[in-house]
């Protein structure tokens, strides 16, 4: 019995050190192995410099507290740091654990799941959208094993909320430019609170933002959506007379990198101002000029520079026009007369006009092209030399003939329209908010313009000219002045078919019916109308041979025609909705 007592004895000590040693073993396990896994993750990952900023902090997570040796790791790139709204970050036990997930997670296995719980107790929103997984909103590419876990790679840090992939996101940081620059002090702006930040589709203001206390304000949008953004506060804007300011120059590498400024060229030195070369040709001109910035989703942060509202056309020194003013003028007209073909081409039928609203983009673009055109040309005109060259002489007068012209296109679509001649050099002119100007005393200026390119300007200029105020002049009904004019470039031979209908058309309403058929039957070199063809027959074989010959001139032939008569309010085109509301002395054309 006693050796019997001995024996349970025995076995029972021996089962207390069994149940310690199991114990001891199932601690280890719970401890030792999920810290051996994280060193052997740092190990691998330490290589990838890349990712050092990462590897640092996850050589800091309570091991203990992941209780596993199988984790997925969403591993952010040094880059995305740098992208969060404070210069630097640190990063937190909280930010480390909301990347790391227990269990294998792999790109299949996620797409069947719809949400994780992190090491920190955060649920993640897991959403497939085009074949791409999303984790609240940062998309997953290719994974790979490290170790026993799995690791994802991913260029933005993943945030507390979860962010819709089928959108966009932007954060706005606006700062004011620091007008004091020095290289000791060298901030490039503060942020500022109170900026409203309008967004715009097509021209039409769709969303207004205004920054927070510090200085920022975020956005979403459709993605594949082209929208864009202007920031204004008070007498700061990001647009500088129509070029997008960047930032200030704090380097002289950056000066010496940076675009030739055609314009203010004042600005390129330490502390002044970054403008965009939109077009990417390395030069700073009237080019660049742009009316809204393109709304970018290569980037979670976009950085908006505010300078002073000055208003400051080119370099505001009396000056001789050279051949680059003439061209840069000549280029803005033709991109206004583009413009204005798309619009005499597609929106000259009343069916079609009843189908567009004030704020038809095509609308809006001629209008803005034109008075980018029309602030060039009056700069080119009023601050040249007043004692010229006979040839500085020439190059005035064929801006003015440029000016004319985008005149006499605006009145055809717009009716009364503002009329400026000025150079606007200050917000506080009169001019800049311009109201809209009879068109009756817009002729004078249309014909005054005309009259001088023709009589001083270059010889292949004249032509374009001439025709150009024979136009005018018929739609005016003045046909004697028109057939005096357009009777010259017939006579040079240097006409063309549109020229020659425009001939026949002023000598048939000058009574001279027999000289009108001569002209009609030349432009085929055959006899389409005999000659006892009245002056009704001979409009209507006119109108029919303008049918083919007729660009820029569909919708000034219907109202030279009186076609239009009965088109009620859609005889003109409405004043933009965006000239309405950023200008208060614009009224909108009656019935849009």
């Amino acid at each position: 019995m006693r050796k019997l007592r001995s024996l349970f004895y025995t076995l029972f000590v021996c089962s207390l050190f069994l149940v310690s040693c199991s114990d001891d073993d199932s601690e280890d396990k719970g401890g030792s192995e999920p810290k051996k896994e994280v060193e052997q993750i740092v190990s691998a990952l330490e290589s990838d410099k890349s990712l050092s900023d990462f590897t640092t902090a996850l050589k800091t997570i309570d091991s203990d507290a992941i209780g596993t040796d199988q984790v997925t790791i969403f591993a952010f790139k040094n880059e995305a740091l740098k992208s969060q709204l404070k210069a630097s970050l640190d990063i937190t036990q909280e930010v480390l654990k909301r990347h790391i997930v227990k269990g294998i997670y792999t790109l299949d296995k996620l797409k069947e799941t719809k949400t994780l719980t992190t090491l920190g107790g955060e649920t993640l929103t897991v959403i497939v959208y085009e074949e791409t997984v999303y984790i609240n909103g940062i998309p997953l590419k290719d994974s790979k094993n490290v170790s026993k876990s799995i690791l994802f790679t991913i260029d933005k840090l993943i945030p507390a909320v979860a962010i819709d992939p089928t959108k966009e996101i932007v954060t706005f940081r606006v700062f004011e430019t620091n007008r004091k620059w020095s290289t000791e002090n060298s901030a490039q702006g503060t942020l500022i609170k109170g900026v409203s930040i309008r967004i715009f589709d097509n021209g039409t203001v769709i969303q207004t933002l205004t920054t927070d206390k510090d200085g920022l304000a975020s956005f979403s949008w459709e993605k594949g959506k082209q929208l864009s953004f202007k920031a204004k506060n008070d007498t700061l804007n990001n647009i500088y007379n129509g070029l997008l300011v960047l930032g200030l120059f704090t380097t002289q590498t950056e000066l010496d990198n940076a675009p030739e400024y055609k314009l203010f060229k004042e600005k390129k030195a330490l502390g002044g101002w970054k403008f965009a070369d939109i077009n990417g040709d390395g030069i700073i001109n009237n080019d660049d000029e742009i009316d809204y910035c393109p709304l970018s989703s290569e980037s979670s942060i976009i950085d908006i520079y505010l300078v002073p509202e000055e208003v400051s056309i080119l370099n505001p020194e009396p000056k001789q026009i050279t051949d680059e003013d003439i061209n840069a003028s000549a280029k803005k007209y033709e991109e206004v007369y583009n413009e204005f073909v798309y619009i005499d081409t597609n929106l000259s039928d009343l069916d079609k006009r009843k189908n567009i609203n004030s704020s038809e983009p095509r609308i809006l673009n001629h209008w803005n092209l034109a008075y980018k055109s029309m602030r060039v040309n009056n700069y080119l005109i009023n601050t040249v030399d007043q004692t010229p060259s006979i040839s500085g002489a020439s190059k005035v007068n064929q801006v003015k003939g440029y000016r004319a012209l985008t005149y006499f296109q605006l009145i055809t679509l717009f009716g009364d329209v503002p009329l400026m001649l000025e150079s606007i050099t200050s917000i506080s002119d009169d001019n800049f908010y311009p109201s809209r100007t009879k068109i009756s005393d817009i002729d004078k200026v249309i014909e005054s313009d005309l009259i001088a390119a023709i009589e001083n300007t270059t010889a292949d200029r004249k032509i374009y000219f001439q025709t150009g105020l024979a136009k005018f002049y018929l739609q005016k009904g003045q046909y004697a002045k028109a057939l005096s004019i357009i009777e010259k470039v017939v006579k040079s031979q240097t006409y063309t078919i549109e020229n020659h209908l425009l001939y026949a058309e002023a000598l048939v309403n000058n009574g001279k019916v027999s000289e009108a058929i001569q002209a009609i039957n030349k432009i085929y070199g055959k006899n389409d109308l005999s000659g006892q063809a009245t002056k009704s027959q001979i409009l209507d074989h006119i109108k029919s041979l303008y049918s083919n010959n007729n660009k820029g001139m569909k919708f000034l032939n219907k109202v030279r025609w009186d076609e239009t008569s009965s088109w009620s309010h859609y005889k003109l085109l409405p004043i933009p909705s965006q000239e309405i509301m950023l200008n208060f002395n614009m009224v909108q054309n009656p019935g849009w």
